[in-house]
């Protein structure tokens, strides 16, 4: 795949996100980067959209960190949004 997360990288968050001791196949790390890779595409063509839906037409529209927050909340991932903000932004 072209647009890949790095390898090193994702066996990296895999490694302290599952249980100590836990291993994984190489087919299965390679799925899951290429899971990975796909979300995070996915989530920035959502985020571009709303951008351009913002900011209009402009040559070069930026994706700001709201639009992903709102991409996210669009996919129904609200719970991974909420966790992205900072805590001293969050609201009580």
């Amino acid at each position: 795949m072209e647009n890949s997360l790095p390898a090193a990288s994702v066996n990296k968050i895999l490694k302290s996100a599952l249980p100590k001791g836990t291993h994984l196949s190489k087919e299965a790390k390679h799925y899951l980067t290429k899971a990975g890779s796909v979300f995070a595409l996915y989530i920035s063509t959502i985020a571009s959209d709303i951008s351009e839906e913002f900011q209009g037409k402009r040559k070069k529209p930026q994706v700001q960190p709201q639009h992903i927050m709102q991409a996210l909340e669009e996919m129904d991932f609200k719970s991974i949004s909420e966790e992205l903000i900072p805590n001293n932004l969050k609201r009580s």
